[in-house]
């Protein structure tokens, strides 16, 4: 009996904590518009209009050397939408939010989250700049028969399927914060375990895969000050899933900033 207890002890002290829900007082709504769009086959990138906003004054591409740089850290989790809900205090499934930076610090490591991808990108200010983790899946989307009188030989037609993430940023500095201009796609695939059979007019039957692709597109252009982060939440891959994209912008500092903050140090 002492032996359970001990080991229950230990289970308790080792469980990864649940993040306590944020203060309303720390979250300010923004504007986010949200698409979605599901495909019978592979996506494709047919470029929906991206790039720096009216809003942000794209930098003539002479001027970008020498000019000010920006860091911009993304990061997606995955989540129930119950545990989100309950963490943001807010349970429609899509929404965006300024708040303090580290606020979502808590999820890393959280019991139920999952980091899906963290990338990070260094970019000029006005400068539009994309990033991209999509992957592809290969499958077998049809077949090719040709021969002749003494052999028919049926060759598979090979595509891809992508799916991951992308984001396109367009960032500056203005007098309150950092001005963003971001798209962010999240491209889902399901379907590829599973095998259709078909006949081909000769020879034995084939087995084919047919994707689903879902899309999903957040967009928005909002200004973050210094010492704040975005939030924004939209469906998971599946029913009763859901997502968070965290964003993080500040300024480069210079290496004379740099070099001074050092000797101040000394």
């Amino acid at each position: 009996m002492r032996q359970l207890l001990l080991c229950a002890a230990l289970l308790s002290a080792c469980a990864v904590p649940v993040p306590p829900p944020l203060s309303a007082g720390d979250l300010v709504a923004r504007d986010v518009t949200y698409s979605a769009e599901v495909i019978s086959g592979a996506w494709s990138d047919t470029s929906v209009e991206r790039g720096a906003s009216a809003a942000i004054e794209e930098v003539d591409p002479q001027d970008r050397d020498g000019g000010p740089q920006l860091t911009v850290e993304c990061r997606v989790v995955g989540a129930s939408e119950q545990r989100l809900s309950g963490w943001l205090g807010d349970r429609r499934p899509v929404g965006a939010w300024d708040a303090p930076e580290g606020a979502a610090d808590a999820l890393f490591g959280a019991a139920g989250i999952e980091v899906l991808t963290s990338p990070r990108l260094v970019l000029n200010a006005g400068a539009p700049a994309t990033l991209s983790t999509l992957g592809q899946r290969a499958f077998v989307a049809g077949f090719e028969v040709a021969g002749d009188a003494e052999a028919v030989i049926a060759d598979p037609v090979v595509e891809v399927a992508n799916e991951g993430f992308q984001l396109w940023v367009t960032a500056a500095l203005g007098a309150d914060g950092v001005q963003l201009d971001v798209v962010a796609e999240f491209v889902s695939v399901q379907g590829l375990d599973e095998l259709h059979e078909a006949h081909l007019p000769i020879g034995a039957p084939v087995h084919l895969q047919q994707p689903v692709s879902t899309v999903q597109r957040v967009s928005l252009q909002t200004a973050v000050a210094a010492a704040r982060e975005l939030l924004v939440r939209l469906p998971g891959e599946r029913r009763g899933e859901a997502r968070l994209l965290v964003l993080r912008a500040r300024p480069v500092a210079a290496a004379s900033d740099v070099a001074r903050a050092s000797a101040r140090g000394r």
